[in-house]
């Protein structure tokens, strides 16, 4: 999966250019939080990346772990919880060094994950 090429489709001002994008990232998200989570933290830290695509891929991180139902975050924060320690470290190492070094845009939107 190209994700920078995703995420700004995510951005795309085309309707089914966004859907296309939310479902490809939701099957990702589903199929492999792992690497969901991971991906999106890279892309977080890409210098290379613009800000619009570190921004929607801190949003999409923190859509992936909050939840407004009770039994939404619970199952989100399970599946977190379901990573090694080893890789939750990593990517929450990432995603800080990226909210020194990016925008203050992007760093906030890395703030509301860790809220």
């Amino acid at each position: 999966m190209d994700l920078p090429y995703v995420l700004q489709n995510t951005l795309s001002h085309e309707k089914a250019v966004r859907e296309n994008a939310a479902e490809e990232l939701k099957k990702l998200e589903d199929s492999n939080f792992r690497v969901y989570a991971s991906l999106l933290a890279e892309a977080v830290s890409k210098k290379e990346n613009s800000d619009q695509i570190k921004l929607s891929a801190a949003l999409l991180f923190k859509n992936g772990l909050k939840a407004k139902k009770v039994s939404e975050r619970e199952r989100k924060a399970r599946r977190w919880c379901s990573l090694e320690n080893r890789e939750r470290d990593q990517i929450k190492n990432i995603l800080l060094e990226a909210a020194r070094d990016t925008s203050q845009a992007v760093g906030t939107g890395i703030a509301q994950a860790a809220e």
